[in-house]
């Protein structure tokens, strides 16, 4: 992400410990996930920050499994709601600064229907 725009970063928060959800066929886990400070990037990337070439990013880890024995179909729509100080803020993937074929609105995309395979599992990116 630094070379990628060209900042500098420092990590400031990072958690490992998976935590899963299971709904239907499927099971979706955050498997880990890290606060990333941003600073002095290039202006490009300024818009998600408000005109501000300082900031924070969450990167996050997600893997959709189908549990069944048949192939099912998962749209995926992986956003984040942050607390901080009694502020909330909502977060939604910025597909730029993390590798497209990294992330999961490509993996679960149109061109293959969204198609996850019976026992399949899905690791991806997210911001």
């Amino acid at each position: 992400m630094a070379k990628e725009t060209q900042g500098t970063t420092k990590t400031l928060y990072e958690n490992n410990k998976p935590q899963v959800h299971k709904m239907g066929e499927f099971s979706v886990s955050l498997d880990a996930y890290i606060l990333v400070e941003l600073k002095d990037f290039h202006t490009d990337f300024n818009i998600p920050f408000k005109d501000q070439t300082d900031g924070g990013v969450i990167l996050a880890k997600y893997t959709v499994k189908n549990d069944s024995d048949k192939d099912a179909y998962y749209m995926s729509s992986l956003d984040i709601t942050v607390t901080y100080d009694g502020l909330e803020t909502y977060h939604t993937n910025y597909r730029d600064l993390i590798p497209l074929e990294d992330q999961l609105k490509t993996k679960l995309a149109p061109d293959n229907s969204y198609l996850v395979h019976a026992g399949e599992s899905i690791t991806s990116n997210s911001l």
